[in-house]
């Protein structure tokens, strides 16, 4: 379901809440698991960060310790 992820990343790259949520149905639509579901939305998120981030002024290592941070912390649900 990560395929055809792109697209969802760019149109919705302004709108945090309703890109995961399409990114979710995204990944639904062909994977019904929960892994696949979250691979996407983090994917989207990934994604999204990288649109509107100035890749000159950090670096590849820090831009992703700090996606992954603020996904872990913001973004994914407690079990």
């Amino acid at each position: 379901s990560l395929m055809r992820l792109a697209p969802i990343s760019i149109f919705f790259a302004d709108d945090s809440s309703l890109l995961l949520n399409r990114a979710a149905l995204s990944s639904l639509s062909t994977h019904p698991g929960r892994e696949a579901v979250e691979a996407c939305k983090f994917l989207a998120f990934l994604t999204s960060r990288a649109i509107g981030t100035d890749s000159s002024s950090t670096s590849i290592r820090a831009f992703l310790d700090e996606s992954i941070r603020v996904y872990l912390r913001d973004v994914l649900p407690p079990d």
